[in-house]
């Protein structure tokens, strides 16, 4: 896969070769995005493109915020963090992008306004939450003063891990949550969905290293969203980046990520789910050529290193 990452990523860096990049608190050291952060600075270099990862609690982040670089691409979804952080994030680089994964904008005005360059959101139209409460990038532009982009959430690859006794379809997120993610467990429960969940944070990092034996083994890995154009959750990648078979409930935009029947199952509601697994579990190699399909995609679309030279390539221009 790492391959064919590469192969993917040159045409994309071929306009940005020496340029000189710094991700900071890239989803913090660790979980998840922290790790995809590790790993697109490793590969970057390898396509021409310099690269720094740090964040508040790096033992090296003063020698790496004393350097100067192009773009800085700054990812927490914590503002009031940023708002304290260390003010030479905002001027390591000639252009400093904001990469909010979360759908919540929250009070961005007055810490951030003036200090980035450009924004990049997880989601790419005007949306409601399931309380009527109306979102759209265009409040985002308006609050910060600067262009908006769209980034969806990515994943580094992962290498699977053939475990036993692994549920027949697993759910890794909250069900609890009625605020953004009404339905979910309601849909668990029709569906008869394993979850595993946890809040605390150290837990948390316990379930991701546990996600590859997951994802891999279980025969259906379920991933559902709120309805925001073009969002989903960084787990529907990690989903794809394990190897597993995904159960994409249908999002306004899923279609411009991934190919029904191809890299994911795609569906509406329970019963038309029921329809579509009652087919699929008598095809072991439907269900193997999707679940590759699907690891390939991720690998030449969503790593968080295609995301990087998005992100750079459309603040640049070119």
């Amino acid at each position: 896969m790492r391959a064919l990452q590469l192969e993917s990523l040159m045409p994309l860096a071929a306009p940005l070769r020496g340029l000189r990049v710094l991700l900071w608190a890239y989803s913090g050291a660790g979980f998840p995005g922290g790790d995809g952060a590790r790993e697109a600075v490793e590969v970057l270099p390898q396509i021409g493109i310099e690269a720094e990862y740090s964040y508040a609690t790096d033992p090296a982040a003063a020698q790496k915020l004393a350097r100067k670089y192009d773009v800085t691409i700054v990812t927490n979804t914590r503002i009031g963090e940023l708002a304290q952080a260390d003010a030479r994030i905002w001027t390591a680089g000639e252009k400093t992008a904001l990469n909010f994964w979360d759908l919540r904008p929250g009070a961005v005005a007055a810490p951030l306004r003036g200090r980035v360059s450009h924004v990049f959101l997880s989601y790419n139209g005007p949306w409601s939450d399931p309380q009527g409460q109306a979102y759209a990038p265009a409040q985002w532009e308006q609050a910060l003063g600067c262009p908006v982009g769209y980034a969806p959430q990515a994943s580094p690859l992962r290498q699977p891990v053939a475990i036993e006794d692994a549920p027949r379809i697993v759910f890794v997120g909250d069900t609890a949550n009625q605020t953004y993610h009404r339905g979910r467990a309601e849909l668990c429960r029709e569906l008869g969905v394993t979850v595993v969940n946890q809040r605390r944070r150290e837990q948390r990092l316990e379930v991701e290293a546990r996600l590859p034996g997951l994802y891999s083994s279980s025969r259906y890995v379920l991933s559902t969203s709120p309805p925001a154009p073009g969002y989903t959750s960084v787990r529907t990648y990690s989903i794809l980046a394990c190897g597993g078979l995904m159960l994409l409930q249908r999002f306004p935009g899923c279609e411009s990520l991934f190919q029904d029947g191809e890299h994911v199952v795609i569906f509406d509601g329970a019963d038309d789910l029921r329809a579509r697994l009652a087919e699929l579990d008598q095809d072991e190699p439907a269900r193997r050529r999707i679940a590759e399909n699907g690891r390939r995609l991720h690998a030449t679309r969503h790593t968080v290193a295609h995301r990087v030279l998005s992100i750079c390539r459309e603040m640049l221009q070119c």
